[in-house]
């Protein structure tokens, strides 16, 4: 599948209340434009994915709030940046796979995570979640591998 990378990097987004910057923080966004191949059309051409920023990170000081709690906010800034039109978008949340316990004998397998919203305004309201399943899952899989490997966000 062929795609242009629109962002791979962290993005920081402004919250509300002004001065204090409540709801405010930083994940990780990599948005691609998909582009149509061998002549056949891409219904949604623009696959969003956000993660939360690693707890290794020494950036994470700035991140106040799971970008889970603003994904509405954060949908509607990054549709406006990009100028994406949200009818013609995936968006996706992105967990990497977890192991814990006391022998890290547990594991939490990687999640992707379609969030649909309601649009009002050319706000995002409402979000819901649901798993994104294969083979749609298998696709976006490699795309989103291929990103992880290119250049590295800022805080590594």
């Amino acid at each position: 599948m062929k795609y242009t990378t629109l962002h791979n990097n962290i993005f920081h987004w402004d919250g509300f209340g002004g001065k204090l910057k409540l709801a405010s923080g930083s994940c990780l966004l990599r948005v691609v434009h998909l582009t149509e191949d061998k002549g056949i059309p891409v219904a949604r051409p623009f696959i969003i994915i956000t993660e939360d920023i690693p707890a290794a990170d020494p950036a994470k000081k700035n991140r106040k709030l799971s970008m889970r709690s603003c994904i509405a906010h954060i949908a509607t800034r990054i549709t406006q940046k990009f100028s994406i039109d949200p009818r013609r978008m995936l968006w996706l949340e992105y967990y990497p796979e977890s192991i814990y316990g006391m022998k890290q004998e547990k594991c939490i397998p990687e999640q992707y995570e379609v969030v649909s919203f309601t649009w009002e305004a050319n706000k995002a309201f409402h979000p819901q979640f649901r798993t994104l399943k294969s083979p749609v899952r298998d696709q976006v899989k490699i795309i989103h591998q291929q990103l992880q490997k290119g250049d590295p966000p800022s805080w590594v």
